[in-house]
């Protein structure tokens, strides 16, 4: 297991932790790219220093880490065993190139992905994640959906959704 944390501190009246990139979110974004080029050299690093298949690496995140999780299914080049994005940023609706390269995805690689979002989430819009599962979905990908009654949070039924789908990857 690895477990990233963003590389920036993120101590605001938004967000405490850690984060991938600067909030409000706004596309194209600097930050984004760089903290996705980061991810994706850790990748490599992983699949050559450790000898590790990329069809046993599972990358997932909440909020954005979720955004990054997805992200790195679109930019990276290997096929790695599955992503799970909890309440993501995807921006799907407002993104032309992300819906043609999820098209293009999932023709040539389409690894087992779970999405779940909490329907009052107050932070980021439910609605994107709908769009974008029912997008993958109609791509004919291999997505679990998992939505719930609560906000921007991982509650106790996500967290036994996620240890299922882990378990159908073992």
């Amino acid at each position: 297991y690895l477990l990233l944390n963003g590389p920036n501190s993120a101590n605001s009246v938004f967000m405490t932790g850690y984060s991938w990139y600067e909030y409000p979110f706004n596309s194209p974004h600097p930050d984004l790219d760089l903290a996705q080029n980061e991810i994706n050299k850790i990748i490599s690093q992983l699949i050559k220093a450790y000898a590790v298949k990329p069809s046993d690496i599972i990358v997932g995140g909440f909020s954005q880490g979720a955004t990054m999780a997805i992200n790195t299914w679109l930019t990276e080049s290997e096929e790695l065993g599955g992503f799970m994005a909890l309440s993501p940023r995807s921006l799907i609706p407002t993104n032309f190139w992300k819906k043609q390269r999820i098209k293009e995805k999932v023709l040539t690689s389409c690894p087992p992905f779970l999405l779940g979002h909490g329907r009052n989430d107050e932070v980021l819009p439910f609605s994107e994640s709908l769009e974008l599962y029912e997008t993958l979905l109609n791509q004919g990908s291999n997505i679990k959906w998992h939505e719930f009654d609560g906000g921007h949070e991982i509650d106790i039924e996500t967290l036994w959704s996620v240890r299922e789908w882990l378990e159908s990857l073992i």
